[in-house]
């Protein structure tokens, strides 16, 4: 199972839940695999991993994000963390069924298995993300995201041009 097919199946699991915004791979103060944004305002990242050694790598490469994240959690530097580097409201980690153990998900992230059947691939909530803070998008990130939305789609137009000309 790819990083794709479980962005795809987040999306429609999201969309169901009153998340009005699903972006993949998003850049707002770090890569998310998914970004969305709840009808009230709060954000989620999603933070997908396909192999162990990716979860794994992810606190050695990213351990500034995954401090934020946990002080976040631990109100800690709350003022820092969210206003310097918008930490989301919710963090999650995604990963194929029987890939992670939940016992090695840090308590400041929700975590969701990707199964399969004969009707495709299913979410399942296997813990709740904590709210690690309460305060909604601001216009000025809403704006940041629509700005990245609208270069996206530009290049993209642009890459279909070229390649059919």
């Amino acid at each position: 199972m790819d990083e794709k097919i479980i962005q795809n199946t987040l999306q429609v699991f999201w969309a169901g839940r009153g998340h009005d915004l699903i972006i993949p791979n998003f850049y707002l103060t770090y890569e998310s695999d998914l970004l969305s944004v709840t009808k009230s305002g709060f954000i989620h990242e999603f933070e997908i991993k396909c192999t162990k050694s990716d979860f794994k790598r992810d606190f050695k490469n990213k351990s500034d994000k995954h401090f934020y994240l946990k002080a976040a959690l631990e109100k800690e530097q709350i003022k820092v963390v969210r206003y310097q580097h918008m930490v989301a409201n919710y963090f999650w980690f995604v990963a194929p069924e029987n890939l992670l153990d939940i016992n090695d998900i840090p308590k400041y992230s929700g975590f969701i298995e990707i199964s399969e059947n004969d009707f495709g691939p299913w979410c399942r909530e296997q813990r709740r993300a904590p709210r690690l803070h309460s305060d909604k998008i601001t216009e000025p990130i809403t704006t940041r995201i629509y700005r990245g939305l609208m270069f996206r789609y530009w290049k993209m137009r642009k890459e279909i041009e070229h390649a059919t000309n």
